[in-house]
């Protein structure tokens, strides 16, 4: 994914308003955000299932008839020669920590949010079809002692009615079950067609190292003014 973003509001310099951590103040910007890319699809074989044929279920041969006469059929998705494309327009809303008195910008990446809008070939199916809304937000903790801490998550949703069908429901076959093979029947199908959700914990490292070598500094510093203390 790559995109611009323009800022076109932001809370005034003189105003701060307090935050959640101590000694914490935050401010707030928008910006208008456009972004693009692409999603690698897996291959066939990475989304293969074997399963095996229910031999009580004639209507499962109506459904797959090149079913019938085999032992296990295989499910594969089929295969595709473009990446799934991507691209969304909206809001991006950010929000900046400072000091205690506002004037001074804490080492720490911004709280964001964005609101957009867009198409998402990844859960439309593989194919243009559609809007869909992105929710997409990142929250450092805004506490100095786990500043290195950040939580995050993701939700693209396709405004649509559900459809809901009949699942199937079949055993799974032998895990040394080979593909392809005479008694395996072998089904293409579509590209899922869903919404989509993620959400995380995340650290930076590289402020996790800082915080150690900080706290180990401040602490060899006290241990440094006792023994002055002990020496007078």
């Amino acid at each position: 994914m790559g995109g611009v973003q323009y800022r076109i509001g932001e809370t005034a310099k003189t105003s701060h308003f307090r935050a959640f951590g101590e000694d914490t103040t935050q401010k707030f910007a928008v910006s208008l955000l456009a972004a693009g890319g692409a999603i690698t699809p897996i291959t066939p074989r990475q989304s293969l299932e074997v399963f095996q044929v229910p031999t009580f279920d004639q209507s499962f041969f109506i459904k797959f008839p090149q079913a019938t006469g085999k032992q296990f059929i295989a499910f594969v998705l089929a295969d595709r020669d473009r990446f799934f494309r991507q691209y969304y327009t909206g809001f991006r809303f950010e929000t900046y920590y400072f000091d205690s008195e506002g004037k001074e910008i804490k080492p720490r990446f911004p709280a964001t949010l964005d609101v957009t809008y867009g198409v998402n070939e990844g859960v439309t199916g593989g194919r243009v079809h559609g809007g869909v809304i992105g929710l997409e937000g990142f929250y450092p903790l805004p506490f100095d002692k786990v500043q290195f801490v950040y939580l995050f998550g993701t939700a693209l949703i396709k405004p649509a009615r559900a459809r809901i069908v009949e699942p199937l429901i079949l055993q799974p076959a032998p895990a040394d079950t080979p593909v392809p093979a005479a008694n395996v029947a072998l089904v293409t199908i579509p590209q899922i067609n869903r919404d989509y959700y993620r959400i995380g914990v995340g650290i930076d490292f590289i402020s996790f190292y800082k915080c150690g070598i900080k706290k180990q500094c401040e602490q060899e510093l006290k241990i440094r003014n006792a023994k002055s203390l002990d020496v007078r």
